[in-house]
């Protein structure tokens, strides 16, 4: 008898923890929500956007960075200085433990090789405001195309 109050009592103490975990952490996590177009022509623009969950809100004002891969890795020709990895501030906006983050770049600035297409994978992550770092996020192939 004794085994079943104790088997009854754990079983409702788990039970209390499940229900009371929430989807947010200290550590920020994103998503990736949308990329449009997968496919980016001369002159198109690609546009992501991505989803934040941060419990403290905290992410206005923090920190964004985002890389992409070559995955054809052909070697750019010497005089080209086109940078891979970009770094920059979040504006400041009211707190909020969920939203999103916009970020857009011109075929222009992605495109490098003139005979073939370009085939890039894109890596996010974000630090919100007291440094809480999230983890990296891969997108799937985006194709540059001339």
């Amino acid at each position: 008898m004794k085994y079943i109050y104790s088997l009854l009592f754990v079983s409702l103490l788990v039970f209390l923890v499940a229900c009371g975990k929430e989807n947010y952490e200290t550590k920020p996590r994103i998503e990736i929500k949308e990329i449009t177009p997968t496919v980016v022509g001369n002159g198109q623009t690609v546009k992501f956007v991505l989803q934040y969950f941060d419990k403290e809100g905290d992410m206005g004002d923090g920190q964004f960075f985002c890389a992409f891969e070559r995955m054809n890795r052909l070697r750019p020709p010497e005089n080209n200085m086109k940078i891979d990895t970009f770094n920059t501030g979040l504006p400041e906006f009211a707190d909020q433990m969920t939203g999103e983050i916009n970020f857009e770049l011109p075929q222009s600035s992605l495109r490098e090789h003139i005979t073939q297409n370009d085939s890039l994978k894109f890596s996010f992550a974000v630090i919100d405001r007291k440094g809480n770092k999230s983890d990296t996020i891969k997108s799937s192939v985006i194709v540059i195309t001339d």
